[in-house]
């Protein structure tokens, strides 16, 4: 069974996309852990609204993308506002970090896909 961690960060927005996509998951079949270190894949829902918060959203990202070499994690997903906003440059970050990484598994999953957030993980 695939474990799922997930962070989010952010307004109250933010934390129902976080509670609906955890629902949606949940239908189908993954388990979840609050141990980023055990989780198969880790979800951050970022949030960009002001300064301190993209940065919070960038040091969390850069903190799990740890996990792809330290601990189980396949697959580093990020979501929410900075995600969106910032898009041109996180994937120039991800094909460098891709590059080095020996699990170079990082998507960017948007707001209009939440409700088959499942398949788009498989």
């Amino acid at each position: 069974m695939t474990k799922i961690g997930v962070i989010s960060l952010g307004c109250d927005k933010n934390r129902i996309d976080t509670e609906n996509m955890l629902a949606f998951l949940e239908k189908d079949g993954y388990t979840f852990t609050g141990d980023a270190s055990d989780a198969d894949i880790i979800i951050v829902n970022t949030c960009a609204f002001i300064d301190s918060a993209k940065q919070e959203s960038i040091d969390t990202i850069l903190e799990m993308s740890d996990y792809k070499q330290t601990g189980n994690c396949k697959c580093l997903v990020v979501s929410g506002c900075l995600s969106q906003r910032y898009m041109d440059s996180l994937v120039a970050w991800r094909k460098d970090t891709v590059r080095k990484s020996k699990k170079n598994c990082l998507k960017w999953i948007f707001l209009w896909v939440l409700q088959t957030i499942g398949n788009y993980l498989n």
